[in-house]
């Protein structure tokens, strides 16, 4: 009936006489038009070839064929073929990549190490990321430069940003980083540490791990928890398993695709920079220290990382600062 004009009148009409929406019924007509009756089969549902019609024309019939194999409900066909597409949108952004002159990655994972505001005496002598390494101002972060060019110059148009911060400085420090780096705010998820440690209001059992995008980022092709729960190891270490989770929601990246900001050494699939990452690759920085070169990009320019205190003299330092917080309590 579809298409019989001189019988029903005008597809507007036709449409008001089966109850039909106009552009529904456009659909089921190229539907019809593409597949004949003949040509279909009893085991597959008029919805499943409406499917297939946004897909080329040599992919439909390979896909019906699967979705009968498969025997797919609509619901599951069409979960199959949505993940198809976000495939397909990771391998194209990949491909861009690799034909990209300015080496951009359309990946980002930055663990930065912020300097904040230490309430207690206890925290200053004990817990402040000062004593540990090199801390950096929300200014600093800002403006990072990575052999010459800004973090958003080394970031694809269509990139996705994990970025570490810590419950009490996501708005004060994070979302000016976010904003300054050329990215929006999308969501987050935490790491729980399974354990409490020192706070001023709380006893901080949690970090934060921000998601931002810009440009048209295509969803991760894998999803997970929004929670990592992990234990704490040394001072600052982000659980590695969070690492991996981001290779599983973009496993068509590889190491010309993600970049891990601050990176803590050598990391298998991942470009790294950082005053602790380790490459083949490296040259003799201004003070004859070997600092990270990415091909064409990185080149580490922050400050050294503080020099760690003798096991000794920590023990000392620490038992001291016990014993002042004891007989202040």
């Amino acid at each position: 009936m579809v298409g019989e004009s001189r019988k029903w009148g005008t597809g507007a009409k036709l449409a008001e006489e089966f109850g039909l929406n106009y552009s529904t019924l456009k659909q089921y007509g190229s539907v019809v038009r593409a597949f004949p009756l003949c040509d279909r089969s009893h085991n597959l549902s008029f919805t499943h070839y409406l499917r297939v019609m946004s897909l080329p024309v040599g992919d439909r019939k390979a896909w019906l064929e699967r979705a009968e194999k498969e025997q797919w409900a609509i619901r599951d066909f069409r979960l199959a073929l949505a993940r198809e597409r976000l495939h397909g949108r990771h391998q194209a952004l990949t491909y861009a990549r690799s034909i990209d002159p300015e080496q951009r990655f359309p990946l980002v994972y930055a663990d930065p190490p912020w300097k904040f505001e230490t309430h207690s005496d206890l925290g200053k002598e004990m817990t402040s990321p000062d004593l540990h390494y090199e801390t950096m101002t929300v200014d600093d972060i800002c403006n990072l430069m990575i052999d010459g060019r800004h973090i958003s110059e080394i970031a694809h148009d269509n990139c996705a940003l994990f970025l570490w911060c810590t419950t009490s400085n996501f708005v004060s420090h994070a979302l000016p980083v976010i904003e300054a780096w050329g990215f929006k705010y999308v969501t987050q998820a935490v790491w729980d540490k399974q354990k409490t440690s020192t706070g001023y209001v709380f006893l901080n059992q949690h970090e934060i791990l921000i998601y931002a995008k810009r440009g048209d980022i295509p969803a991760p092709t894998f999803k997970r928890s929004s929670v990592f729960s992990y234990p704490r190891t040394k001072h600052s270490a982000k659980p590695p398993e969070v690492r991996q989770a981001l290779e599983q929601m973009y496993a068509k990246f590889g190491k010309d695709e993600r970049i891990e900001l601050f990176a803590r050494g050598e990391i298998p699939g991942w470009t790294v920079w950082g005053n602790e990452a380790v490459q083949d690759d490296t040259d003799p920085g201004p003070d004859g220290k070997e600092q990270l070169r990415l091909p064409g990009v990185v080149h580490g320019n922050v400050a050294p990382v503080a020099p760690k205190l003798e096991e000794a003299v920590k023990e000392v330092f620490l038992t001291d600062a016990l014993k002042r917080h004891k007989r202040s309590a």
